[in-house]
């Protein structure tokens, strides 16, 4: 999922530098218009619930090595790019929980 997210930054820059529009950085586009961070067959709703799942993974790590804690970085920007609320809304009550309920469970960085 990193990789995807690497990628679709990566196309969306690409498209920035040619096209100047700021709507390369965010969501999705229409079907006639492929503007948006990622296509609109592939739905941002979609990737964002998959990023979602790939960032906790890389949270949960118990021994977090730079890169990993890199991932995550990359992975909750994207998630925030792509800016679908309703996702965003659940992806941050997701995570409150997530820190209340394990506070106590030390991780390591590495």
């Amino acid at each position: 999922m990193v990789f995807y997210a690497s990628f679709f930054l990566l196309r969306a820059l690409i498209r920035y530098i040619i096209s100047g529009d700021q709507r390369a950085f965010f969501y999705h586009g229409e079907y006639d218009d492929d503007f948006g961070l990622v296509p609109k067959l592939l739905n941002a709703i979609h990737v964002s619930v998959y990023m979602a799942v790939a960032f906790f993974y890389f949270l949960n790590l118990q021994i977090k090595k730079k890169f990993e804690v890199i991932c995550a970085f990359i992975l909750f920007g994207f998630i925030f790019l792509l800016s679908s609320k309703n996702i965003i809304i659940v992806f941050l009550f997701l995570l409150a929980s997530h820190f209340f309920i394990f506070q106590n469970h030390q991780t390591k960085c590495v």
